[in-house]
This record gives C-alpha cells, structure tokens and sequence, in this order.
C-alpha cells in the first residue's frame, strides 16, 4: 500500500475508528498500518503538527475537540444527509 500524507492518513484512521483521537494514538496506529513513512525522527509531533493546521480553517474533515488538559483529541466531521 502506498503511503500518504498525515493528513489523509489521520482522516482514513478517525473515520474507521469512528470516535475521537489524540494525534500521538493516531500517529501510532498511521506507523502501525504503514498510511505514512516518516522521515523525521518524531512523526508524533510532525501528526500533531499536520491536524492543527488543518483544523485551524475549520474546513478540514477532521475536527478538533478539547481533551484534559492542554490536549486536543480529533475526530472525523460527520457528513451531514440531506
């Protein structure tokens, strides 16, 4: 399987978890799947990196949800049917 970005890694995982992550489990389960291949030494933070930016616009398929403490746990927007 080819990798991808953080992004759409996150994405893919969040929506077949179907309930809310922190970026560091997320990162974990991309690294446990082979969705990325990093070339850093710290691929947790370069995930967490990747979800605020995304997040930040507020249009991003994943949303961002206040955890404990100073942590955020992410999720994936739920589509909305008409």
């Amino acid at each position: 399987m080819p990798t991808m970005s953080y992004y759409q890694a996150a994405v893919e995982i969040l929506r077949s978890t179907g309930r809310p992550m922190g970026a560091y489990e997320i990162a974990d389960e991309a690294l446990r799947r082979g969705l990325i291949a990093p070339e850093g030494k710290t691929p947790r933070n370069t995930m967490s990196a990747a979800l605020l930016r995304h997040t930040l616009g507020g249009s991003s398929d994943i949303v961002r949800q206040k955890g404990q403490g100073r942590n955020y746990l992410y999720a994936a927007r739920r589509s909305v049917k008409k």
